[in-house]
Order: structure tokens, then C-alpha cells, then sequence
């Protein structure tokens, strides 16, 4: 909502005003400037229900989906047999970023298999 007000002021700060053909909203009125302030405020307000929504959906899908919970996210594609081979290449002297190009994965799933085997 911040963010439009400050539009609105920085267009208006250089003589322009705002006309949306389609809502019949224009800003050079102060009934139109009103108008496009409800808009913003029922614009965050619906998107503050939305990601609340999201939220209470993903974390009723994590207790409640199965016995030990759903896993929200992308799968991961590391398992045992590349957390070993992680190990082993950065033993031998391998850089972070040959070893995620040779298996396939990032930096950040490297470190985080570097710092659970220490």
C-alpha cells in the first residue's frame, strides 16, 4: 500500500494524475484519490488472507497430511550414496564448486553435508 501512495505522490509531485478508464477512478479528484486509497488498502488486505491462508494450509499439511507429516518443498535429490561421495571428493582436495558440478548440486547442499559430517 506504501509502495502505491508513494506512486501516486511521485506522479502527482510532476503534475500528472491518474485516470483508470476501466474503475472510473481519477486521482485529480479527491473522491478519485479515495477511491485508488480503498483499493490499496483492500488489495493488501487481501493478500495479507492469502499468504495467512497458504500458511495455515502448508503447516496443517506438515502435522496432520501422514503419521510423521508431509514435507512441504522440492524433493531433494541428495541421499546417502552422494553425501558420501561429497565426503570423499573434498577429502581428496576437490573444490566446493567441481564437486556440485560433478553430482548435480548446489553449494548450499554441500555445505550443509560438509557440516553434519564434522
Amino acid at each position: 500500500m506504501r509502495d502505491l501512495i508513494q506512486f501516486l505522490e511521485d506522479i502527482q509531485s510532476k503534475n500528472v494524475d491518474l485516470y483508470i478508464h476501466n474503475s472510473g477512478i481519477d486521482t485529480s479528484t479527491p473522491t478519485g484519490k479515495m477511491m485508488f486509497s480503498f483499493l490499496s488498502v483492500f488489495a493488501e488486505f487481501e493478500r495479507s488472507m492469502i499468504r495467512s491462508r497458504v500458511q495455515s494450509g502448508m503447516e496443517r499439511a506438515k502435522t496432520h497430511g501422514t503419521k510423521s507429516g508431509k514435507k512441504i518443498g522440492r524433493p531433494s535429490n541428495v541421499n546417502p550414496s552422494t553425501e558420501a561421495a561429497v565426503i570423499s571428493l573434498r577429502e581428496n582436495g576437490m573444490s566446493l564448486n567441481k564437486i556440485g558440478r560433478e553430482l548435480g548440486i548446489g553449494s548450499g547442499s554441500i555445505y550443509k553435508i560438509l557440516e553434519k559430517a564434522a
